[in-house]
């Protein structure tokens, strides 16, 4: 049990990670498309479907992250559940 707990412990935070990372992404996708309006507005007809593009990228992106934490840790609940059920050995005994 601890095993499945440790790695659900380290699937959140590098989730977590992935998920900042993506934070600072986005960030910048937004200040580039910024920048192109106010600096090339005469082109920026030509890059506003990319930007659109990587901002449902980084949407589904994150949905994903949510998904796979959740089964993650959906896991780990039912193996505790079912570890809970299944053995019957009194947890003072291991001491």
């Amino acid at each position: 049990m601890a095993g499945a707990w440790i790695f659900v412990i380290f699937l959140i935070a590098s989730i977590a990670n992935q998920w900042f990372t993506l934070d600072a992404i986005s960030f910048e996708f937004e200040r580039q498309q910024q920048r192109l309006v106010t600096d090339f507005a005469e082109v920026k007809e030509d890059f506003n479907a990319a930007f659109e593009q990587l901002k449902d990228r980084a949407f589904w992106h994150r949905i994903v992250f949510v998904a796979v934490g959740g089964v993650g840790l959906a896991g780990a609940i039912f193996a505790t559940l079912v570890a809970g059920k299944l053995i019957s050995t009194d947890a003072m005994t291991c001491f």
